[in-house]
């Protein structure tokens, strides 16, 4: 659902399918709808549902001019056409995408972890913990200043996000 298993058309798979990470994975780990790869040269990769940034940036696979998803709050454009909520690849204007999409590329990370709707990593250069995605400051940490991340959806709202990694405050290194 919302791209996790790295497709939009279809709700759930019996099968296994590959996703196309760049480099060999290490690690995996998966949220509520996003999912994300460390590789062996140390880089994350994150696919899936991004409503709250839970891909490390604000991609979309459904992007319009202006780089956000198309507006679909006063439309029925995705649903009229086949009767069925899956024909948008993103579901009617939410952010996502079924392609892997780097988390700060040029960073190498040593772990990473995901929760509901938010991901962190234990990054090589300093040893902090970094965390992005979440809807809630409690999450990220009590500190985290969200900005608005805006979907365009009548089924997904805007919400409150943190959609690129920040470091968590107060833990040591």
């Amino acid at each position: 659902y919302r791209c996790e298993l790295g497709r939009c058309r279809s709700a759930e798979s019996a099968r296994a399918h590959r996703i196309a990470v760049p480099g060999r994975v290490v690690d995996i780990a998966a949220g509520y709808w996003h999912a994300c790869a460390r590789t062996a040269e140390r880089r994350i990769f994150c696919w899936g549902n991004n409503t709250a940034g839970q891909l490390g940036s604000l991609a979309t696979v459904n992007a319009g001019p202006d780089g956000a998803p198309p507006d679909y709050r006063d439309s029925t454009n995705g649903r009229a056409t086949t009767g069925t909520r899956y024909y948008d690849p993103c579901f009617n204007g939410g952010r996502c995408s079924p392609t892997p999409v780097e988390v700060s590329p040029g960073r190498r990370w040593g772990a990473i972890a995901l929760g509901d709707d938010h991901a962190c990593a234990l990054a090589d250069d300093d040893g902090g913990i970094y965390c992005w995605g979440g809807s809630e400051r409690m999450s990220l940490g009590r500190d985290m200043r969200l900005m608005r991340c805006e979907n365009r959806s009548p089924e997904w709202k805007d919400e409150q996000c943190q959609p690129t990694p920040v470091r968590i405050l107060g833990l040591p290194a």
